[in-house]
Parts: C-alpha cells; structure tokens; sequence
C-alpha cells in the first residue's frame, strides 16, 4: 500500500482496494513586521519574527473508493477536540519543521444512503503550527 502522507494516527494510502487521499493542499506562511513611525518621514520596518503556518486541504472520504468517510470524520473531530499535534509527513517528508494541531476542519457530507449511512464525504482542514 503506497502512503501518500501521514499526521499522527491518520494515514492518506492508495492502492487497488482503497484511495484515501487530498486535494488542493495550501501552505500560507508570513513574517511578522511592526512599522516604526517617524516624523516627516516614512515609517521604518522592523521584521520581528515568523508567524505560525498554516496548511489547508481538502480529504475525498468515499465508500466507493474503500473507505469508510463517517470512521474517518471521527478521527478528525476527535484530534482536533482534545489538541492532538504531530508532523505532517508527505512522500516520508516533514511539510514543516514543527508539529502541527488541526485548527479547524468542515465537513461535507455528499451522499447519504437509506438508515443515515454516510456514503461520501468531503473534509476541509487546516492544520496550524503549533510552538
């Protein structure tokens, strides 16, 4: 089974049986900068340090494709209810050089079936550095 990426207990896999993976990953990451004023002049800059980053993406949660999305929706809510942090790993290798904790996440359930089953299902997160 080929992984694509992992954070913590969450494991994005591809093979015959199962395609559990995301799309539109998006890393935003900034300096932070206080402006000095100065009389009769223009304020002068001073970099002060980074700003924590941020990573969002979008995870396809399909039945059809092997997995099961209401299992897998669980797994998010719950890390990101009790602050779980861990490394961001995509091909073997760290997104970022620090942990990161899911900030925030929306689910979107796509198809329901007959009884409420969960057939698909779409879950944005964002991920945010944690220090």
């Amino acid at each position: 089974m080929a992984e694509i990426a992992k954070w913590g207990r969450i494991r994005f896999k591809v093979n015959a049986d199962k395609v559990f993976s995301f799309k539109g990953l998006k890393r935003t990451y900034s300096g932070k900068w206080s402006d000095h004023s100065i009389i009769g002049r223009k304020p002068k800059m001073e970099f002060c340090g980074a700003n924590a980053q941020e990573i969002s993406m979008e995870v396809i949660l399909d039945a059809e494709l092997g997995v099961n999305p209401r299992s897998e929706l669980d797994k998010f809510v719950s890390a990101a209810e009790h602050g779980d942090i861990d490394y961001l790993y995509i091909g073997g290798r760290k997104i970022c050089n620090n942990r990161l904790c899911i900030a925030s996440g929306t689910d979107n359930w796509n198809t329901v079936w007959n009884n409420g089953e969960l057939v698909s299902a779409t879950a944005s997160l964002t991920f945010s550095e944690y220090r």
